[in-house]
């Protein structure tokens, strides 16, 4: 599967130890094995960028072409029906 990590720049960024992220890495793709996986990866993701919710746009999870999940700013996994998976 391929998740997609996605957000906005973000212009409200605190004092952390990373740089603010730049137009070449809000957005990325990372290969995962499990739902679970995606989910860490995503909470990861937004704590190192010190991302708000309004500036997280990742998350989506593909198995081939078609979306099968999505993972919210809390890192909640979704089907595309609006259904939480339990991971």
């Amino acid at each position: 599967m391929i998740l997609i990590l996605s957000s906005d720049l973000n212009p409200g960024y605190g004092s952390g130890a990373e740089p603010p992220l730049t137009t070449r890495e809000h957005q990325k793709t990372v290969n995962v094995k499990t739902l679970k996986a995606a989910s860490i990866i995503c909470r990861d993701y937004i704590e190192r960028n010190q991302l708000d919710t309004c500036h997280w746009r990742g998350g989506q999870v593909y198995n081939g072409d078609s979306i099968v999940a999505e993972v919210s700013y809390n890192g909640t996994v979704w089907t595309r029906d609006g259904f939480e998976i339990d991971v």
